[in-house]
């Protein structure tokens, strides 16, 4: 039996894909969302790993519902398309950001700053005159607390969001952390 080859396998079955991975032409021409985005590839195989990303991460493409791991679907799609180049991980995570999870991503940079204006608040000291009332002291001691419950659950929400922005890929995830692009970039419109 003959294998039947992924162009044959998905057509129509990207159409809600925001990269068609069927274009044929220069994919930095055609989609101006991939402006200031360029994949250190080499020249010749740029549109090729363009193909590949979005197969890879656009949560529209057919490999992402028939493979969920990251590292099953990069090993199939390399197969299915032969795109033996060169890949990066700086790249993917470009992507990620800039295209793909681009309001995930800014979600979490507020929802990180929300986090860091909790710490500071909880870094202040109680001060309080001497001989204050007492329960207006302990109305300040339990502001302070719903603020650390606060803080707690701000935590466990943006580690779950950083995972499931990079589809709880370690390496995706390390390379995340080493391109360190912070909320204050993201608010001054800093662009890959």
């Amino acid at each position: 039996m003959a294998k039947v080859s992924w162009k044959e396998k998905y057509r129509g079955k990207c159409s809600s894909m925001l990269i068609d991975p069927f274009f044929e032409g220069n994919y930095f021409d055609e989609y101006s969302i991939l402006d200031g985005l360029k994949p250190e590839v080499g020249e010749l195989r740029q549109n090729e790993y363009i193909r590949y990303c979005a197969l890879l991460l656009d949560p529209y493409s057919p490999y992402v519902r028939e493979y969920p791991d990251l590292k099953k679907r990069r090993e199939v799609i390399s197969l299915d398309i032969k795109y033996m180049g060169h890949t990066s991980t700086d790249f993917e995570v470009k992507m990620l950001l800039k295209v793909y999870r681009n309001n995930d991503w800014t979600l979490y940079c507020s929802e990180q700053n929300t986090f860091y204006e909790f710490v500071e608040r909880v870094n202040k000291p109680i001060e309080l005159d001497e001989g204050a009332d007492p329960e207006k002291q302990m109305k300040a001691v339990l502001l302070k607390d719903k603020y650390l419950e606060s803080l707690n659950k701000i935590s466990e929400h943006l580690d779950s969001r950083f995972k499931k922005i990079f589809s709880f890929d370690e390496e995706l995830m390390d390379t995340a952390k080493k391109v360190a692009i912070t909320p204050e970039m993201v608010a001054k419109g800093h662009t890959f």
